[in-house]
């Protein structure tokens, strides 16, 4: 567990790719601001917001620095820099490489909760639970952003696997 508050550098990074999907949300909305195009800004401003506060409690609790959890955070900061590129496009061609990314940051921040319930088996069952609204939004926000691709895309292929994935 995390002792002192000082702010490490590993974190300060973390937010700054935050700060990058914040603005490429709202770059999304200044270029459609159809009703549309800000309710698509809203709703993935919403889904990445959700995941950095998130993080921020994880590691005001977790040591950032330790080994596990920098690697945890790494690849989540992979993950979240990625759904960040993909926002612009995220309801068009980027719609997969948003959704997958998404889903790593949300499977990262399970990882998290593990770690933090390392120490005290008892606590894992409570981790668990607490992150269960990831296991209920990733795979399904993965499934919408695929089908989006494949219904919207022309590709005759795409078509012949979407009306067989809605059947």
């Amino acid at each position: 567990m995390r002792e002192g508050e000082r702010v490490m550098p590993l974190e300060l990074f973390f937010d700054l790719v935050f700060v990058l999907a914040l603005t490429q949300c709202t770059a999304l909305m200044v270029h459609d601001h159809t009703m549309a195009g800000v309710g698509q800004g809203l709703l993935l401003l919403a889904l990445l917001w959700w995941s950095w506060t998130g993080y921020a409690w994880l590691t005001s609790v977790l040591d950032p620095e330790e080994g596990g959890v920098r690697l945890a955070l790494v690849v989540a900061m992979a993950g979240f820099l990625v759904a960040a590129l993909a926002v612009p496009h995220a309801f068009g061609d980027d719609a997969l490489a948003f959704a997958l990314a998404y889903a790593v940051v949300r499977f990262g921040h399970i990882g998290l909760f593990v770690i933090a319930s390392r120490e005290d088996p008892a606590l894992r069952p409570e981790a668990l639970h607490e992150s269960q609204p990831d296991h209920v939004t990733a795979p399904p926000t993965v499934a919408a952003f695929v089908l989006r691709v494949l219904v919207v895309d022309d590709d005759p292929t795409n078509r012949l696997v979407a009306s067989h994935l809605m059947k």
